[in-house]
């Protein structure tokens, strides 16, 4: 019930805005437009860039500590040591925050492709699918900002800083914005809907 509030919610704001990222979520754009493509590749930018505005650069010590942490991992190949000290890597807000990092670059690198006037079709297609992996990425969206958040690395109330889900999970909103950009411009293209 609260998913089709919510959704209901975002639908009635795509009516009122046009060719913005919440409006891949009912479809309601002109797909074969390039320009309102690119309005919500910004837009979705705009809104992982907010996200990622609250992450602190990594130290040196602690991209190193992580890299020593995969090395010594690596070690225990095949030893029980081997779960617990992963386990223990994967729950460090260290490595969590270059993580998500990393993550969140990759969407927008993606899709400031797709916003580059020169970059043709069949390229800025495989952007968008580039995107839409890493927007589908529930897992490292909900486990990295969980732990980041635990850890006082993220605000306590980084849901309405970041304009993100809880409820559905951190990374909800980017799923449909992937679903979207499947259902509405990669599949389209792929039949032969979007030529330009």
């Amino acid at each position: 019930m609260i998913f089709l509030l919510i959704l209901y919610n975002i639908c009635t704001f795509v009516t009122a805005f046009a060719a913005d990222a919440s409006s891949l979520i009912a479809g309601e754009f002109d797909a074969t437009s390039k320009n309102e493509r690119q309005k919500i590749a910004k837009d979705i930018i705009g809104q992982i860039e907010k996200l990622s505005s609250y992450l602190s650069t990594p130290k040196p010590s602690e991209i190193k500590w992580v890299n020593n942490e995969r090395v010594a991992i690596d070690k225990l190949k095949g030893t029980d040591a081997w779960t617990e000290r992963i386990q223990k890597l994967y729950e460090s807000p260290e490595f969590q925050q270059q993580k998500l990092k990393s993550h969140l670059d990759n969407i927008i690198d993606s899709l400031q492709c797709v916003t580059n006037e020169n970059v043709n079709l069949k390229s800025e297609i495989l952007c968008w699918a580039v995107a839409s992996h890493h927007l589908s990425d529930e897992t490292t969206l909900n486990d990295s900002i969980m732990i980041l958040k635990r850890s006082g690395l993220l605000p306590e109330d980084i849901v309405k800083k970041a304009d993100i889900t809880e409820s559905l999970g951190y990374g909800a909103k980017y799923n449909w914005f992937a679903r979207g950009i499947n259902e509405y411009i990669i599949i389209p293209y792929l039949s032969g809907r979007i030529n330009e």
